[in-house]
């Protein structure tokens, strides 16, 4: 394997390069020498010790390999730590092309092992770009050989690798298996279980162990799947996924068990559609858009539109089938009331099936859709509007419209994946500054702090989107936009890894701009009304006491850390507050280890803050209470020794 040393992050999984900055956080790299000219051997502390060798020449890797037992695509974790050690250090404040362990070593601050201290307060974490392109990258489908360009698109619902994954997990779509049963079979077929099943004494209930009672469904849809017979197929396989849902009905689904089967049958359904679409005929193509749409018709969208996937998303690989013929309203079995005109073509066709649910949701507080109560939250609207509003997208896409695609992400920004979508593009075009200004006045800084897990679609980057604004901050090399958001991190952040922000900013202001710096956090903690558990390492670092008992009101999961800042001018309010947490005022359940733990763990950080003695006391006010309580005596006397 032969890479790009600044680019090897393409040749590793997505789990094994995040393995490979923890390596690096932790400080498992030991040993790393240059042994020969571009040859570097390094022992990585895992599970075990392990022998790294990789030599480079030029910017290209000639080889790399590992003694651990790693046997999958691309490199381990642990060629990717000594790999992104190599780069740092070679990018790094000195960029040095080839830097020497003992040179490694010398540039390290041993009274902070953990946090390495660069010339270029940027190079302090250098790799943010990279670890943000690659997540852009496996979002957007691109493969480890292409590269993007201004003419590729790519898909919010489904894209291309998400597709051929579930095409190669099914292996016997469209295989070619005839004939298929005969009409008059289907219905008995898939029906006989079912009937045996709710014929029992408790019929009513569907468990993961029932799964009996659709035998005869994924008969019928297994063999569809694998017929080359397109619209047949499409027609018994809705068919299918419409029994099952039909059988939903009528049974108790608790564990969730019967819902999981439809949503596996949707997903399914979806694959033989992409799989299809471009090689069927434009008669072939037409028939299974109506087998798919009429199962739409048939099925209340109010209960359709939450699932994962469902049949709506056949229209996209059909976008494009405006070219390839007509049929006539005949044909229609299944035609929605709301196109009315005697011919079609299937792209108007599928568009106009897009309208009908937009229309259902537009109609949400009407008496009743298609016969069913419209019940739905402010939330579960929302969800489904940014559904239909992706396929929008998608549809337009596929069917060549991508001017009026981007129309419609720059009008939808406040959707997560439309945002995700126009920040991505404009970081693969490689215009930061414009990403960077984009997130800078569109950011949700006030709501940021109540999702603190951050959306799906940058759920793997530590900080979400502020991660790619960082990103775009260090490939600017804006020193001052990485200080203003460092300053945030610290204000905000619950992580315990964003402790690192403190001395980074101390290294990049100085000593004589370190007061302003932490006005500035502090009156960004103020703006936003939450602080995490980063501010309190602050607050106790520079002997905050104010700031902190505040903190510790808004925030009484922080005390313990808070503790040691307060005592400084509010002993009397620290004593309280742990005395608070103590069975003084209230009964200790007799027997509960868990609970005197706890109360061991508040006598030691009694003990922390104002000694041994006081801690003692403390301590036998406690046991005057429960004499009795041998155990919670032992707990307490652990911490007191």
């Amino acid at each position: 394997m032969t890479a790009h040393f600044d680019e090897f992050e393409e040749e590793m999984t997505s789990r094994s390069l995040e393995r490979a900055y923890d390596y690096v956080d932790e400080h498992r790299i030991g040993g790393l020498e240059e042994v020969s000219a571009g040859l570097f051997h390094a022992e990585v502390h895992g599970s075990e010790l392990y022998d790294v060798d990789i030599r480079l020449r030029g910017n290209d890797i000639v080889f790399a390999s590992c003694t651990c037992p790693y046997d999958y695509d691309g490199y381990c974790k642990h060629i990717g730590a000594v790999l992104l050690t190599l780069r740092d250090y070679k990018h790094g404040g000195n960029h040095q092309q080839n830097v020497t362990y003992d040179a490694m070593i010398a540039k390290q601050d041993d009274s902070r092992p953990d946090i390495p201290v660069a010339a270029n307060p940027l190079a302090s974490k250098p790799e943010v770009f990279n670890r943000v392109l690659q997540h852009i990258r496996e979002r957007v489908g691109l493969r480890k050989s292409e590269r993007w360009t201004p003419a590729q698109h790519f898909y919010l619902v489904w894209n291309q690798d998400e597709i051929n994954a579930i095409v190669t997990a099914n292996p016997a779509i469209a295989s070619g298996m005839e004939p298929l049963m005969p009409e008059s079979a289907v219905d008995r077929v898939m029906e006989s279980p079912m009937r045996r099943h709710l014929g029992k004494d408790y019929g009513w209930k569907f468990e993961w162990g029932d799964a009996d009672a659709i035998t005869g469904v994924m008969a019928v849809f297994e063999e569809a799947e694998q017929s080359n017979d397109y619209p047949l197929a499409m027609r018994r396989m809705c068919a299918a996924l419409r029994k099952t849902v039909w059988f939903a009905r009528q049974v108790d689904d608790e564990e969730g068990a019967l819902q999981t089967y439809i949503e596996h049958l949707n997903e399914r359904i979806l694959a033989y559609t992409y799989a299809a679409a471009p090689i069927v005929t434009g008669e072939q193509a037409q028939q299974m858009l109506i087998a798919a749409l009429g199962f739409i018709r048939d099925t209340p969208m109010i209960e359709m539109l939450f699932w994962p996937h469902t049949p709506l998303e056949c229209v996209i690989p059909f976008a494009d089938i405006h070219a390839r013929g007509t049929a006539d309203i005949e044909q229609m079995e299944h035609q929605p009331r709301e196109i009315g005109t005697t011919s079609f073509m299937c792209r108007t066709y599928a568009q106009s099936t897009l309208n009908v649910a937009q229309q259902f949701l537009h109609d949400k507080k009407g008496d009743s859709i298609d016969g069913h109560r419209t019940s739905l939250t402010d939330y579960d609207w929302r969800a489904a509007q940014d559904y239909l509003l992706k396929l929008h997208h998608d549809f337009l896409l596929y069917g060549g419209d991508a001017i009026s695609a981007d129309e419609l992400l720059s009008k939808n920004t406040d959707v997560a994946e439309c945002r995700f979508a126009v920040i991505a593009r404009k970081f693969l075009d490689g215009d930061y500054a414009w990403a960077a200004a984009f997130l800078e006045q569109t950011y949700d800084w006030d709501a940021a702090q109540k999702h603190a897990g951050y959306w799906e679609l940058t759920a793997q980057l530590p900080h979400g989107e502020l991660t790619m604004l960082e990103a775009c901050y260090e490939r600017l090399n804006d020193e001052n936009g990485i200080k203003q958001l460092y300053e945030y991190y610290v204000a905000h952040s619950d992580s315990v890894a964003d402790e690192r922000c403190i001395p980074i900013l101390k290294s990049m202001v100085g000593k004589s701009g370190w007061p302003q710096s932490v006005q500035n956090i502090l009156r960004n903690y103020h703006e936003h009304d939450f602080g995490g558990k980063v501010l309190a390492r602050l607050m106790t670092e520079e002997r905050l006491s104010d700031e902190a008992l505040t903190l510790a009101g808004q925030r009484p999961e922080l005390l313990r850390d808070l503790l040691k800042p307060i005592s400084l001018n509010h002993s009397a309010e620290a004593e309280r507050l742990i005395r608070k947490q103590l069975p003084l005022d209230r009964d200790l359940q007799q027997g509960n280890r868990d609970e005197y733990r706890f109360v061991a763990m508040w006598i030691e950080q009694y003990r922390n803050v104002f000694g041994l003695d006081q801690a003692k006391a403390l301590a036998k006010e406690i046991m005057a209470k429960y004499p009795r309580r041998y155990a919670l005596k032992e707990e307490i006397g652990r911490v007191l020794k």
